[in-house]
């Protein structure tokens, strides 16, 4: 029962650092049936684990983690991942975000190649294994789970967050981290729709591409980003929404862009322009020249109070004022979807009781943490993964390290 290096948790983040350590006897346990359930659901099943974006611009991806986050990503960069992912038989393609994904465009693929990279490494893997404690004693551990007690040198806490706690992400490790006297920001939602008060059912299942999405809160804009946007039954999501979420609060405005225009006054004058040359169309089709999906043209002119088949040359002032106004419509904020929707979870255990260059803690010797357990959030279109394969082997780099050390002074 004894173990160089004991891994809690067979997630994204715990699989890479486990198939990574090739110094010692390594030991994964996982509380699951079965290993990498939230890595099966990412990116709606088709696993886009990493973004082609340069490196020095991926940190910045990170909500104020930048500097946190940039040795593990200079250390094992989307470049590498992707080349580590060809070398072990997983092809992959990238799409005009630069999201890259496997070439099957099924994140099983993923799961397992890095199954078998494990096997490969002689990892021994436990599941319906839950960890019931952890204690430390004359620098070593001692994981007391469902089956017996382990012993290990090195400990790896990679059991993820609080989102989409059905896969197993309930919060276990913050637990532990706090036997060890870490602190834990707050855990929050990220990465989740969101619910507004002005509803649209006709709407659900609309997706807009590349459009300019901003937050405003009592009148000044908090936020923007250009993304994509989807409407559901009972609000909206896509990249946008999701990437804005963190920042979002009951009774906030989203305004999005429809027409690709940066402010209504420029937008006016081009529906103008559009309403002068096309006089025999009728103002719907005359909205859907801004590449609008003919449902939501006809919410815009209801919206507006004007009727869908009136002729462009039949158009009154007020009534163009009001299309161009609401090509930028406004819906208020209801609420957040909790864990239970939120791809990620902000907040974990607080990065400065980290060392940023090992993952390891700076307040107990030999204790790490990697993956979403961690206080850093990225956006969304790959950067989350990247962050967890990326801390994954930084802890197997330290740790190899380390026991080479060990068999040295021998």
């Amino acid at each position: 029962m004894k173990y160089d290096v004991i891994v809690v948790g067979a997630g994204a983040a715990g699989l890479f650092a486990a198939a990574n350590i090739s110094e010692g006897t390594v030991l994964v346990l996982e509380k699951n049936k079965n290993a990498g359930r939230k890595l099966l659901i990412a990116g709606g099943g088709k696993c886009n684990f990493t973004n082609l974006e340069d490196r020095k611009d991926l940190i910045n991806r990170y909500f104020g983690k930048k500097n946190f986050a940039k040795p593990a990503i200079f250390n094992f960069p989307p470049n590498e991942l992707i080349a580590y992912f060809n070398r072990n038989g997983l092809k992959t393609v990238t799409d005009e975000e630069e999201r890259v994904f496997p070439e099957s465009m099924n994140g099983r693929d993923v799961l397992r190649m890095m199954l078998n990279l494990c096997r490969k490494n002689g990892v021994k893997m436990l599941y319906s294994s839950p960890v019931i404690g952890i204690k430390r004693e004359n620098d070593r551990f001692y994981v007391t789970a469902k089956k017996s007690v382990y012993e290990s040198k090195f400990i790896v806490i990679a059991t993820g967050g609080k989102s989409y706690p059905w896969t197993g992400s309930e919060g276990d490790g913050y637990r532990f981290a706090k036997m060890f006297g870490h602190k834990i920001v707050d855990p929050e939602p990220a990465l989740t729709p969101v619910k507004i008060e002005n509803r649209f059912e006709e709407l659900a299942g609309i997706t807009l591409k590349r459009k300019r999405v901003s937050v405003y809160r009592k009148g000044e804009k908090i936020a923007e980003i250009e993304g994509n946007v989807l409407f559901t039954h009972n609000g909206l999501s896509g990249p946008a929404v999701l990437n804005l979420s963190r920042a979002m609060n009951r009774g906030d405005v989203i305004s999005i862009s429809l027409a690709d225009f940066t402010n209504k006054e420029t937008l006016l004058g081009d529906v103008k322009r559009k309403l002068n040359e096309n006089g025999k169309k009728s103002i719907v089709n005359i909205i859907r020249l801004y590449d609008i999906p003919y449902k939501l043209a006809l919410h815009v002119l209801k919206a507006a109070g004007v009727d869908y088949g009136t002729k462009a040359a039949g158009m009154k002032k007020n009534d163009i004022i009001k299309v161009a106004e609401n090509l930028f419509p406004e819906y208020i904020v209801n609420s957040k979807y909790g864990f239970k929707k939120a791809m990620l979870t902000s907040g974990g255990v607080a990065t400065d009781e980290i060392k940023s260059r090992s993952m390891e803690s700076k307040l107990v010797k030999g204790l790490y943490f990697v993956g979403e357990i961690i206080d850093v959030d990225g956006k969304s279109g790959g950067y989350n993964l990247q962050f967890a394969f990326s801390s994954g082997k930084l802890v197997a780099d330290d740790i190899n390290r380390k026991i080479q050390d060990d068999k040295f002074n021998k």
